[in-house]
């Protein structure tokens, strides 16, 4: 039943974004036709976005590109900065992190130039979230803040939370989870007032992987589960499948195997259904320890290595890191130690360079791993 509904929810997706090309493309041959860029730019980049949207961030970028030649030809300076943005999106959905922060840059350059605080906005977003999906969440905070400070200063609610979430999430990343539930709670507070549920239901389940980390794991669950009602409630399935992800990892640890293995299992197939390869990458890794806890260590290795393959492409250095170490653990239960310190010298080395808290332990099990084998 579920699935049918994954799939009658992609179609309808598919439907309206099909609409949305079959009414821009004659809209831009007629643009072209009268020689009137302003409509043939604009054209390009809501077919940009419709591909966006439907998950073809490099047939969206084709688009983009050609609205940035146009623009640029005709010194379109808040044109060319929108474009700038867009690929940044395009190339953040991509995993080519270097070629994103290179076009945002760009961006926020121009919307500086200009006094636009709208671009401004945007690609410090953009810049914070390339940042933070690198691991690289102390760079992300610096540009989270001074997104936090042009909310406030606008009186955007909706611009403040986002703003406020975001440093949470980074907060949580560096491990001062304390700091991350009060810019939480502040966060929840400003979207029930202005009724934003589908941002609830994220906030919800971020605020339940605090209670997680201090291992209050029914209270965890709780926020999972109301967290997990709302995304459903508002068709959120990225949102659905790390939600599903959170509540494997909760129910795993309080003992109930099976619907663990049932809610990782449901992650994996919605995360390669919608192609979120993030949700992917940790459906993958759920699934690793939950197989290496059940002593089914060959098949842990191999969903740890289809995960460690993802999260390079990805460019997720703190998951690269985990993953690695995630390796090095069954390999020592493998009694193969020289691959289990190899796999966790390479963990502890990114865990150093991203100022990840758990870096210490990693090094102390490398020391006591090297002792044995004299």
């Amino acid at each position: 039943m579920r699935e049918a509904q994954l799939r009658h929810a992609k179609h309808y997706l598919e439907v309206l974004e099909d609409a949305n090309i079959l009414y821009l493309e004659p809209a831009l041959e007629i643009a072209q036709r009268l020689g009137n860029f302003f409509e043939e730019s604009a054209a390009l980049t809501n077919l940009g976005m419709v591909y966006r949207n439907l998950a073809q961030p490099q047939r969206a970028i084709e688009y983009y590109e050609q609205a940035l030649t146009i623009d640029r030809a005709h010194g379109d300076r808040k044109g060319e900065g929108t474009d700038l943005c867009s690929l940044g999106s395009a190339y953040i959905m991509l995993g080519e992190n270097e070629s994103a922060i290179q076009y945002c840059e760009q961006a926020l350059a121009i919307a500086r130039e200009l006094g636009d605080r709208l671009g401004d906005n945007d690609a410090l977003n953009n810049l914070g979230a390339v940042y933070a999906g690198m691991g690289e969440n102390r760079r992300a905070l610096n540009f989270y803040d001074q997104v936090l400070e042009i909310a406030r200063a606008a009186g955007d609610k909706r611009g403040e939370a986002n703003a406020l979430g975001n440093k949470a999430v980074a907060f949580k990343e560096l491990g001062e989870s304390q700091e991350a539930l009060a810019l939480m709670q502040q966060q929840l507070e400003i979207v029930r007032r202005i009724g934003d549920r589908y941002n609830e239901g994220t906030i919800l389940g971020n605020i339940g992987v605090i209670y997680s980390g201090w291992g209050e794991i029914n209270k965890a669950i709780e926020f999972y589960q109301e967290s997990l009602r709302i995304v459903r409630e508002t068709n959120d399935r990225a949102g659905e499948t790390f939600t599903l992800g959170n509540l494997g990892v909760a129910y795993k640890r309080r003992g109930d195997t099976s619907a663990a293995l049932s809610c990782h299992l449901q992650q994996l197939d919605m995360a390669r259904e919608i192609g979120e390869q993030h949700a992917e990458a940790a459906a993958l890794g759920n699934l690793g320890v939950l197989h290496a806890t059940q002593r089914e260590t060959e098949r842990a290795i191999g969903l740890f290595e289809q995960q460690l393959a993802l999260v390079r492409k990805l460019g997720i250095r703190r998951d690269e890191g985990i993953t690695l170490w995630n390796l090095s653990l069954a390999f020592e239960k493998m009694g193969n130690l020289s691959k289990a310190i190899e796999n966790a010298q390479a963990a502890w080395n990114i865990m150093r360079e991203i100022d990840d808290p758990e870096t210490h332990v990693v090094h102390e099990q490398i020391v006591k791993w090297e002792r044995r084998i004299g």
